[in-house]
């Protein structure tokens, strides 16, 4: 049982609990580093943006076609499509998909930064 899971049993309300498995300091220091490196200057915004767009687009091209066919595959076959590696793609095509969730969070990240760097001058006249 995880340390959350105690915590949530023990009738504790949901947001006074981390279920993160990256520790707070290691996430702190990332979201440091992002902030001072990527987000405090618009041209690396524009361009991790955009790397972040091109990654979202080439990890979900054609990715539900291909979870489809796999998945036919592995209910074809069975046994024998696992053991000749269904199972592997099938692990290879998942992990393709949340990496390409992490692009579009990345790509989102930069997009809100930017639009509010371009919104914030007007709103404050």
């Amino acid at each position: 049982m995880l340390q959350c899971d105690r915590i949530a049993l023990k009738g504790a309300p949901y947001r006074n609990f981390n279920c993160a498995r990256m520790p707070d300091e290691v996430q702190i220091a990332v979201q440091r580093w992002f902030n001072e490196t990527v987000l405090s200057r618009r041209w690396a915004t524009f361009v991790v943006l955009g790397l972040a767009f091109f990654c979202f687009g080439a990890g979900t091209l054609n990715l539900f076609v291909l979870l489809r066919a796999n998945a036919s595959l592995i209910a074809e076959h069975g046994w024998q499509a696992i053991l000749d590696g269904g199972l592997r793609q099938l692990l290879e095509l998942l992990l393709t998909g949340y990496a390409s969730v992490a692009a579009y969070v990345v790509l989102k990240a930069c997009e809100f930064a930017l639009v509010r760097r371009i919104v914030k001058p007007y709103e404050q006249r």
